[in-house]
């Protein structure tokens, strides 16, 4: 049997790929082998390819952060209920995008019988961002007045969910009017959409009237995935004891398939700093996560999970689904922005 992966063979540019074809090796007696179906792309697969991202693995590797498939083989030493046959969910660290997976075990689940692969393939990094975000971080709860960045994007739409399973109430923001269809299939009411305008006085003047509107003093929490020049807009109507969370920095995103250090440079020289005497004086918070590095925080990871089964989830949205041959095309297309939902990979 032979292994084919989508190798990035070095990180930096886009079109560093191959499609590597190597002998199945014997597996781990502590993993459990996977005939991968779908694999859902998200904005860290881009920025570690543009080699822009921390936790980019050293060398060549494999994007692809989450999966659905069939377990065609379980290790020797492996306790589990799962057994081969069963359809599956998961998530590893980088090297989904392959036809045959080793996950450990802790991290895979059973596929829900009514979902697709491709639909499996686009829950779990972005339920899970959602979640450790708003849940862990935010301390949402009823009474919450949330922000919600790129509303109808893979997180946002997620998020919804949870504000709605919280009863918090909120404002969804979308960068293009047309997504506003997409938010209330998620029974998102049209007064809860604000459209963002790029001009940054206009969308500073929107919020606050949208503020206004609501009869609240400013945002409890803020959930963004944008930042970049909309963070200072934004931080300022955080309210006292309020928390800023940024789990993604979209408005960096280079278009090309190189990154552009001169106009990186210029982004983080411009930057909106925020100084911890601030944060002091106003009793505001301000929170930067990367799910990736609570992968080794096992016991958070499978809290958060048996927590997050309380939710009525909606069966994922996917926005578009490439064949395996063309990954190239669907990491450009998640690239662009113009997405919405999730971005699937289907290997077989």
């Amino acid at each position: 049997m032979k292994k084919i992966s989508y190798v990035q063979i070095k990180a930096g540019n886009l079109k560093n790929y191959k499609f590597e074809e190597k002998d199945l090796q014997e597996l781990s007696e502590n993993k459990i082998r996977v005939e991968v179906k779908s694999v859902g792309l998200n904005f860290a697969d881009i920025f570690a390819c543009l080699g822009l991202y921390s936790a980019t693995p050293k060398g060549s590797f494999s994007p692809g952060l989450e999966f659905s498939g069939v377990i065609v083989e379980i290790g020797k030493k492996i306790q589990t209920t799962l057994k081969v046959g069963d359809e599956v969910l998961g998530t590893v660290r980088f090297g989904a995008l392959t036809n045959y997976l080793d996950v450990n075990p802790n991290y895979l689940y059973p596929k829900p019988k009514d979902w697709s692969f491709e639909e499996s393939a686009s829950f779990f990094v972005q339920a899970l961002t959602a979640w450790y975000g708003l849940v862990e971080l935010g301390r949402l709860n009823s009474k919450s007045f949330v922000l919600l960045q790129s509303a109808a994007g893979g997180v946002g739409l997620h998020s919804i969910q949870i504000l709605h399973h919280f009863q918090s109430s909120y404002c969804a923001i979308i960068g293009n009017p047309n997504k506003i269809e997409i938010l209330k299939k998620y029974n998102v009411k049209e007064e809860d959409i604000l459209i963002r305008k790029n001009n940054i006085k206009e969308f500073y003047k929107d919020l606050q009237i949208f503020i206004k509107n609501k009869k609240r003093k400013g945002f409890d929490i803020i959930f963004d995935s944008v930042s970049g020049k909309f963070l200072k807009a934004q931080f300022q109507l955080l309210d006292r004891n309020g928390v800023y969370i940024i789990f993604g920095a979209a408005d960096l995103m280079s278009k090309g398939n190189r990154p552009n250090y001169v106009w990186l440079a210029y982004k983080y020289l411009s930057f909106y700093r925020i100084m911890p005497l601030k944060l002091i004086d106003t009793n505001r918070g301000i929170f930067g996560f990367n799910l990736i590095w609570l992968y080794d925080k096992l016991e958070l990871f499978q809290k958060m999970i048996q927590e997050m089964q309380k939710v009525q989830w909606k069966k994922p949205h996917i926005g578009k689904v490439f064949d395996f041959s063309n990954s190239y095309d669907a990491l450009k297309y998640l690239q662009s922005g113009k997405s919405t939902g999730k971005i699937v990979i289907k290997i077989s």
